[in-house]
């Protein structure tokens, strides 16, 4: 792979040594501003997960349909925006490392096994899984009064569906990053 990836590099670095000479030089713009972080937010920083029952933790890629059993919501309001604003949130953290989809849980003596923490998007009371790191809510609009509101689940999943839960406590952290488009 490492052999291909240098093969790859050599190649384009060539194709741009060949092309550098025939293009034309033209001048560019660039104007934007910078502003303050637009609305203000009110996001639930502690979500507390207590599963009664290992057999109600399902993969991430069910569990949203069984969300109730296994979450807890994560409400990100948002007030003060310019009207007409477009936003969605974003969640980064480690990663699972067998369900990259979802977070890690941190691993300790009396840590739970086998389980991650998943997001998913409540619209119109359909769940959604948004993957860690790599996606996105559905982008919305601020209202008129200049107020936004994103509704998360947080639900502890079973990392690897081929393999039972052990009961024990589940610590992980997220980031939720609100992109104003």
């Amino acid at each position: 792979m490492k052999t291909r990836s240098s093969l790859l590099s050599i190649g384009i670095f060539i194709a741009c040594l060949s092309s550098a000479h025939s293009a034309d030089i033209k001048d560019l713009t660039i104007t934007g501003k910078v502003i303050a972080n637009p609305c203000v937010l009110n996001v639930t920083s502690v979500v507390t997960l207590d599963i009664a029952d290992t057999s109600n933790v399902y993969p991430s890629s069910s569990a949203g349909t069984h969300a109730a059993q296994s979450s807890s919501p994560v409400d990100i309001n948002l007030s003060s925006c310019p009207v007409d604003m477009r936003y969605n949130a974003y969640i980064a953290g480690t990663a699972d490392s067998v369900d990259n989809n979802s977070l890690a849980v941190e691993q300790s003596a009396d840590a739970a096994q086998n389980v991650a923490i998943a997001f998913y998007e409540n619209q119109n009371g359909n769940n959604t899984l948004i993957p860690v790191n790599t996606g996105t809510t559905t982008t919305q609009t601020v209202t008129t009064d200049g107020i936004g509101h994103v509704v998360l689940l947080a639900a502890v999943v079973k990392a690897d569906y081929t393999k039972d839960v052990t009961p024990g406590r589940v610590t992980s952290n997220a980031t939720v990053k609100i992109n104003y488009l």
